[in-house]
């Protein structure tokens, strides 16, 4: 956490003890990959929900996802509005040059460029605007299945498929503060975001009534 570079693990053959050690001098940074582990897990553990809230979790995350896609779904209509005028001004200026010989080369190679240039522009928008998750509920279905036991899906996992588990829940990866032995992330999966958000929630309502 204090100088963002990757540990490298190392063991000590005369212990049989994994380490965990900064590579950048001077950092100092030397943490025992058992205890370092044992921390993640305890992170893990406590994104984990009980399944009995599976069925709540879901429809409110629907919901949210609803709302937080409402935006992209109008910008993506409009879009698919300006590519059909777009296609509506090209067959327009290509009848004018082929069919009635109303427009000469030179404007119509102008007019064609710019709005074949438009059209480009207004797809890669439409590309970028569709990229979203193509099926929300049967992610948020398999995250909630998922987050019932993600710390036990860790630990019994191989280091190939822990590396993607931690991937998929932060995929700009997690820092560790060495002076108060806490994680720290950048971003979180969007699905797990919203999870934790609801289920944090959730616990203070029920904390409240209490």
């Amino acid at each position: 956490g204090d100088c963002g570079s990757p540990f490298t693990g190392y063991v000590v053959k005369a212990k049989k003890l994994w380490y965990y050690k900064c590579r950048t001098n001077g950092c100092k940074c030397n943490k025992s990959a058992k205890e370092l582990n044992a921390k993640f897990a305890d992170l893990l553990e406590s994104l984990c929900i009980k399944t009995e809230l599976i069925a709540p979790l879901k429809a409110q995350l629907s919901l949210i996802w609803q709302d937080l896609n409402k935006e992209n779904e109008s910008d993506l209509k409009n879009y698919k509005t300006q590519l059909l005028e777009v296609e509506k001004k090209l067959e327009t200026i290509e009848e004018k040059y082929y069919l009635n010989n109303e427009m000469s080369k030179d404007v119509f190679e102008k007019f064609q460029g710019k709005l074949k240039q438009q059209r480009n522009e207004i797809n890669q928008l439409i590309a970028k605007s569709g990229n979203g998750i193509s099926n929300p509920e049967k992610a948020i279905e398999k995250a909630l299945q998922l987050s019932t036991e993600l710390a036990t899906v860790w630990a019994s996992s191989d280091y190939s498929n822990k590396d993607k588990l931690q991937k998929l829940i932060f995929p700009e990866g997690i820092y560790y503060n060495r002076e108060n032995g806490a994680f720290r992330t950048t971003k979180m999966n969007a699905v797990f975001f919203q999870l934790n958000k609801v289920l944090s929630s959730v616990t203070l309502r029920s904390e409240e009534r209490r």
